[in-house]
């Protein structure tokens, strides 16, 4: 194998070539904060074992407090970007109705609910009023 070839097959015409950044669009979005709320458990079980290995006398309590926080927080970072005065927000919601969504923004009004931050339940809450009337 040749290299010079492998190289030699990417022109200057590929370097014009205008990427196209989709993590601003409402469906990536969506999609992350889904992720980051569905995958949370798997996260915060991974955590804890390098933690526990690390310094077994740390309190489990106190890292899954701390792990809560850091999820729930992150993936509200995506879903707050959504604009319920944009069509196309809108119209991206109603295409990605899920269970697997609804659940997610049920557990993290949930969660925000106990830690007493309604501002960002009433975000979520505005979002999920989208697809409950999508359902009816």
């Amino acid at each position: 194998m040749d290299i010079n070839k492998i190289f030699n097959s990417f022109t200057s015409e590929d370097d014009n070539i205008v990427a196209i950044d989709f993590s601003e669009h409402p469906t990536y979005l969506l999609g992350m904060f889904k992720k980051i709320i569905l995958n949370h458990k798997n996260f915060f079980i991974k955590n804890l074992i390098f933690l526990l290995k690390s310094d077994p006398d740390i309190n489990h309590n106190d890292v899954e407090s701390l792990g809560d926080m850091l999820i729930y927080n992150r993936a509200f970072s995506y879903i707050e970007k959504i604009d319920l005065s944009n069509d196309a927000h809108i119209q991206a919601i109603e295409n990605n109705y899920t269970p697997q969504l609804m659940a997610s923004l049920d557990s993290a009004i949930l969660y925000f609910e106990n830690v007493e931050e309604y501002e960002k339940c009433a975000i979520i809450l505005k979002i999920k009023k989208v697809f409950v009337e999508k359902v009816k």
